[in-house]
Parts: C-alpha cells; structure tokens; sequence
C-alpha cells in the first residue's frame, strides 16, 4: 500500500486554523506570535495550544463552524491529492490543528481520512481542545502523536 500523508495548517490549507478563528475576535496577532513561538520549539505544543483556545472565548461555536467550512485551501492542493490517488495512493491528513477544520477539507479533497484534535463547545461560549487521551491519561502531544500514527496505521490497512 502507498501512503501520503498531509499537515493541515499551512500545507494543505493557507494558514493556520486558529488564527482565521482569532481573526473573528480581532486578536489574530497574538495568537499568530504564540503559534510561532509553540513551532519554533520555544513553547510546549499542547500548552500553548489550550492557552490559544482559551483566548477565543466568546466565540461563538457556529461561527467556528462557518469559519472552518470556508478556509481557504493552498493552491493546486486539489490536484495533488486527485494525482496520488489516480496512483493508488491512500491520502490522509495528520494536524495538531481541529477537525472542525480538518473534516471540510477531507470531503472537499476526497481524503481517506483525517486526524486532529476536537475543539468542542464548553459550556455556553467557551471553546476547549478535547482529547480523550490527553484528559484522562496526561499524555503530552508527542505520546498522542505516536498512539494516532498506530491509530491510522490500522485504520489504513483496513482500506
């Protein structure tokens, strides 16, 4: 079996997820610093990742949603994934990003499959990042990583 796989944000879409979100709240600049300073290795992934989200309460989660649906995709990302898999390739996508993000793009680009965190409603308006390993295991991003990569790997055998 041939497989490619994808990052979401800033591969197969034009920007990163988060800040399109943070934009909606005029707060995209701070966002964009902390993201930077979470990819240059300077701030732990999942810290700076829940301290992200906890900046966009207020948000409405049905414009999350309208957000998510509309994210603007790189450009000849369409054609890439129509090309591997005219070669048989099974194209999946792996993000640290949220599947509010991830799961439009999987049906427009006909991936096999995506990967990502859940960012769900909290209460009324509070958004958080949910994972069901990381809440009730502790595990940090690398241990989800690694159970995920196991996750698809069976998943894509099955295909």
């Amino acid at each position: 079996m041939k497989l490619a796989v994808f990052d979401f944000d800033s591969t197969l879409m034009d920007g990163e997820t988060i800040d399109f979100l943070a934009d909606e709240l005029g707060i995209k600049n701070e966002v964009a610093a902390i993201t930077e300073e979470a990819m240059s290795g300077r701030l732990d992934f999942f810290e700076s990742l829940t301290t992200r989200v906890g900046l966009l309460k207020g948000l409405d989660y049905k414009k999350v949603v309208d957000i998510c649906k509309n994210l603007p995709l790189m450009p000849g990302a369409i054609e890439t994934v129509n090309e591997l898999k005219s070669m048989d390739y099974k194209v999946i996508c792996f993000s640290g990003g949220f599947r509010v993000g991830t799961s439009p793009a999987k049906e427009i680009l006909g991936l096999h499959a995506d990967f990502s965190n859940v960012l769900h409603q909290y209460h009324l308006h509070e958004l958080q990042v949910f994972s069901l390993i990381v809440q009730q295991f502790h595990y940090t991003c690398f241990h989800l990583v690694r159970l995920e990569l196991l996750c698809i790997f069976s998943l894509i055998s099955r295909l």
